[in-house]
């Protein structure tokens, strides 16, 4: 049997009181909370950028940049530019508010299975199952006591672990990428307020301009095409900022996904497949020897 020579008795002892040690000095606790805790500012602060930026497209969607021409008036709607990139920002804002719940959620489960109640359970199963495993005693609830305690204990280590991998992953590979991206996002939000804010220039003149001077006529024409030259160097400075919005939400998107979704994942699978190995093991390796038929 897998586990009954004295060899493995002593391997499953050890193992089992560095897995109690780690449980009660909390070592990978500890740095799974640091970890966890700095993913979740990182998606609180992509939270409030995009709900600002949120704010301010829908605010410059009402911002309408008209100029008079030739005496004929034209107006441009900024919502016209920004109304594709507006969809993308509201799904933005979602994600970010789903990946902080799901990264608090992370938090809070890591202190649940951290607190001294299940930590307790988890070392008396185990020094009692070590305990009946030396004794060779009571193989039916050795073997459930050790099934409980391998899930328990992966319960216990999954979530800092899951931080660990998270922080690591974000560390070596999306770091630059996250800083700048957000640091672009809010440098492009500032700009398409100030597009949207800056005033389109009047031209007030005194009198009826067809009834001034030629020169006072032709400095009107002069200053509204200029101003009309202004509007549409405005709105392609608009188009600009859209497609530049566009381009770091989608990389913050795919960081975010990684971190919140495809990590977590991962490790819950191979939490599961551990336990369900582990599990496996304990009943096959401990399960008493079947009766062998009489020649």
């Amino acid at each position: 049997m897998m586990a009954t020579g004295r060899s493995g008795r002593w391997g499953v002892l050890v193992l089992s009181l560095v897995v109690i040690a780690a449980a009660w000095l909390q070592p990978l606790d500890r740095l799974g909370t640091a970890a966890g805790e700095q993913a979740f500012q990182r998606a609180l602060a992509a939270f409030a950028v995009a709900r600002t930026l949120n704010g301010i497209i829908s605010l410059a969607q009402g911002t309408e940049l008209a100029v008079q021409p030739a005496g004929v008036g034209i107006s441009f709607s900024a919502g016209e530019v920004l109304d594709p990139v507006n969809d993308l920002v509201e799904r933005f804002s979602w994600l970010m508010l789903a990946s902080s719940a799901v990264l608090g959620l992370q938090l809070l489960l890591a202190g649940i299975m951290a607190s001294p109640g299940v930590t307790a359970v988890a070392t008396v199963l185990l020094l009692i199952g070590n305990g009946l495993l030396w004794a060779d005693r009571a193989a039916a609830l050795r073997r459930a006591l050790f099934s409980t305690a391998v899930v328990l204990v992966t319960l216990r280590f999954l979530f800092p672990m899951m931080a660990l991998a998270q922080q690591s992953v974000h560390q070596l590979y999306l770091t630059d990428s996250y800083s700048r991206a957000l640091g672009e996002l809010e440098v492009t939000s500032s700009h398409i307020r100030e597009l949207a804010e800056k005033p389109t220039p009047e031209r007030n003149e005194s009198g009826d301009p067809e009834h001034g001077s030629w020169w006072k006529r032709l400095n009107s024409s002069y200053d509204a095409m200029a101003d009309a030259l202004n509007v549409d160097a405005r709105l392609q400075q608009l188009q600009a900022a859209a497609e530049a919005l566009t381009e770091r939400i989608i990389q913050l998107i795919v960081a975010f996904l990684l971190e919140t979704m495809v990590i977590p994942l991962g490790i819950l699978w191979a939490g599961v497949a551990i336990t369900r190995t582990a599990v496996r093991e304990a009943w096959d390796g401990w399960a008493p020897p079947r009766p062998q038929d009489p020649d």
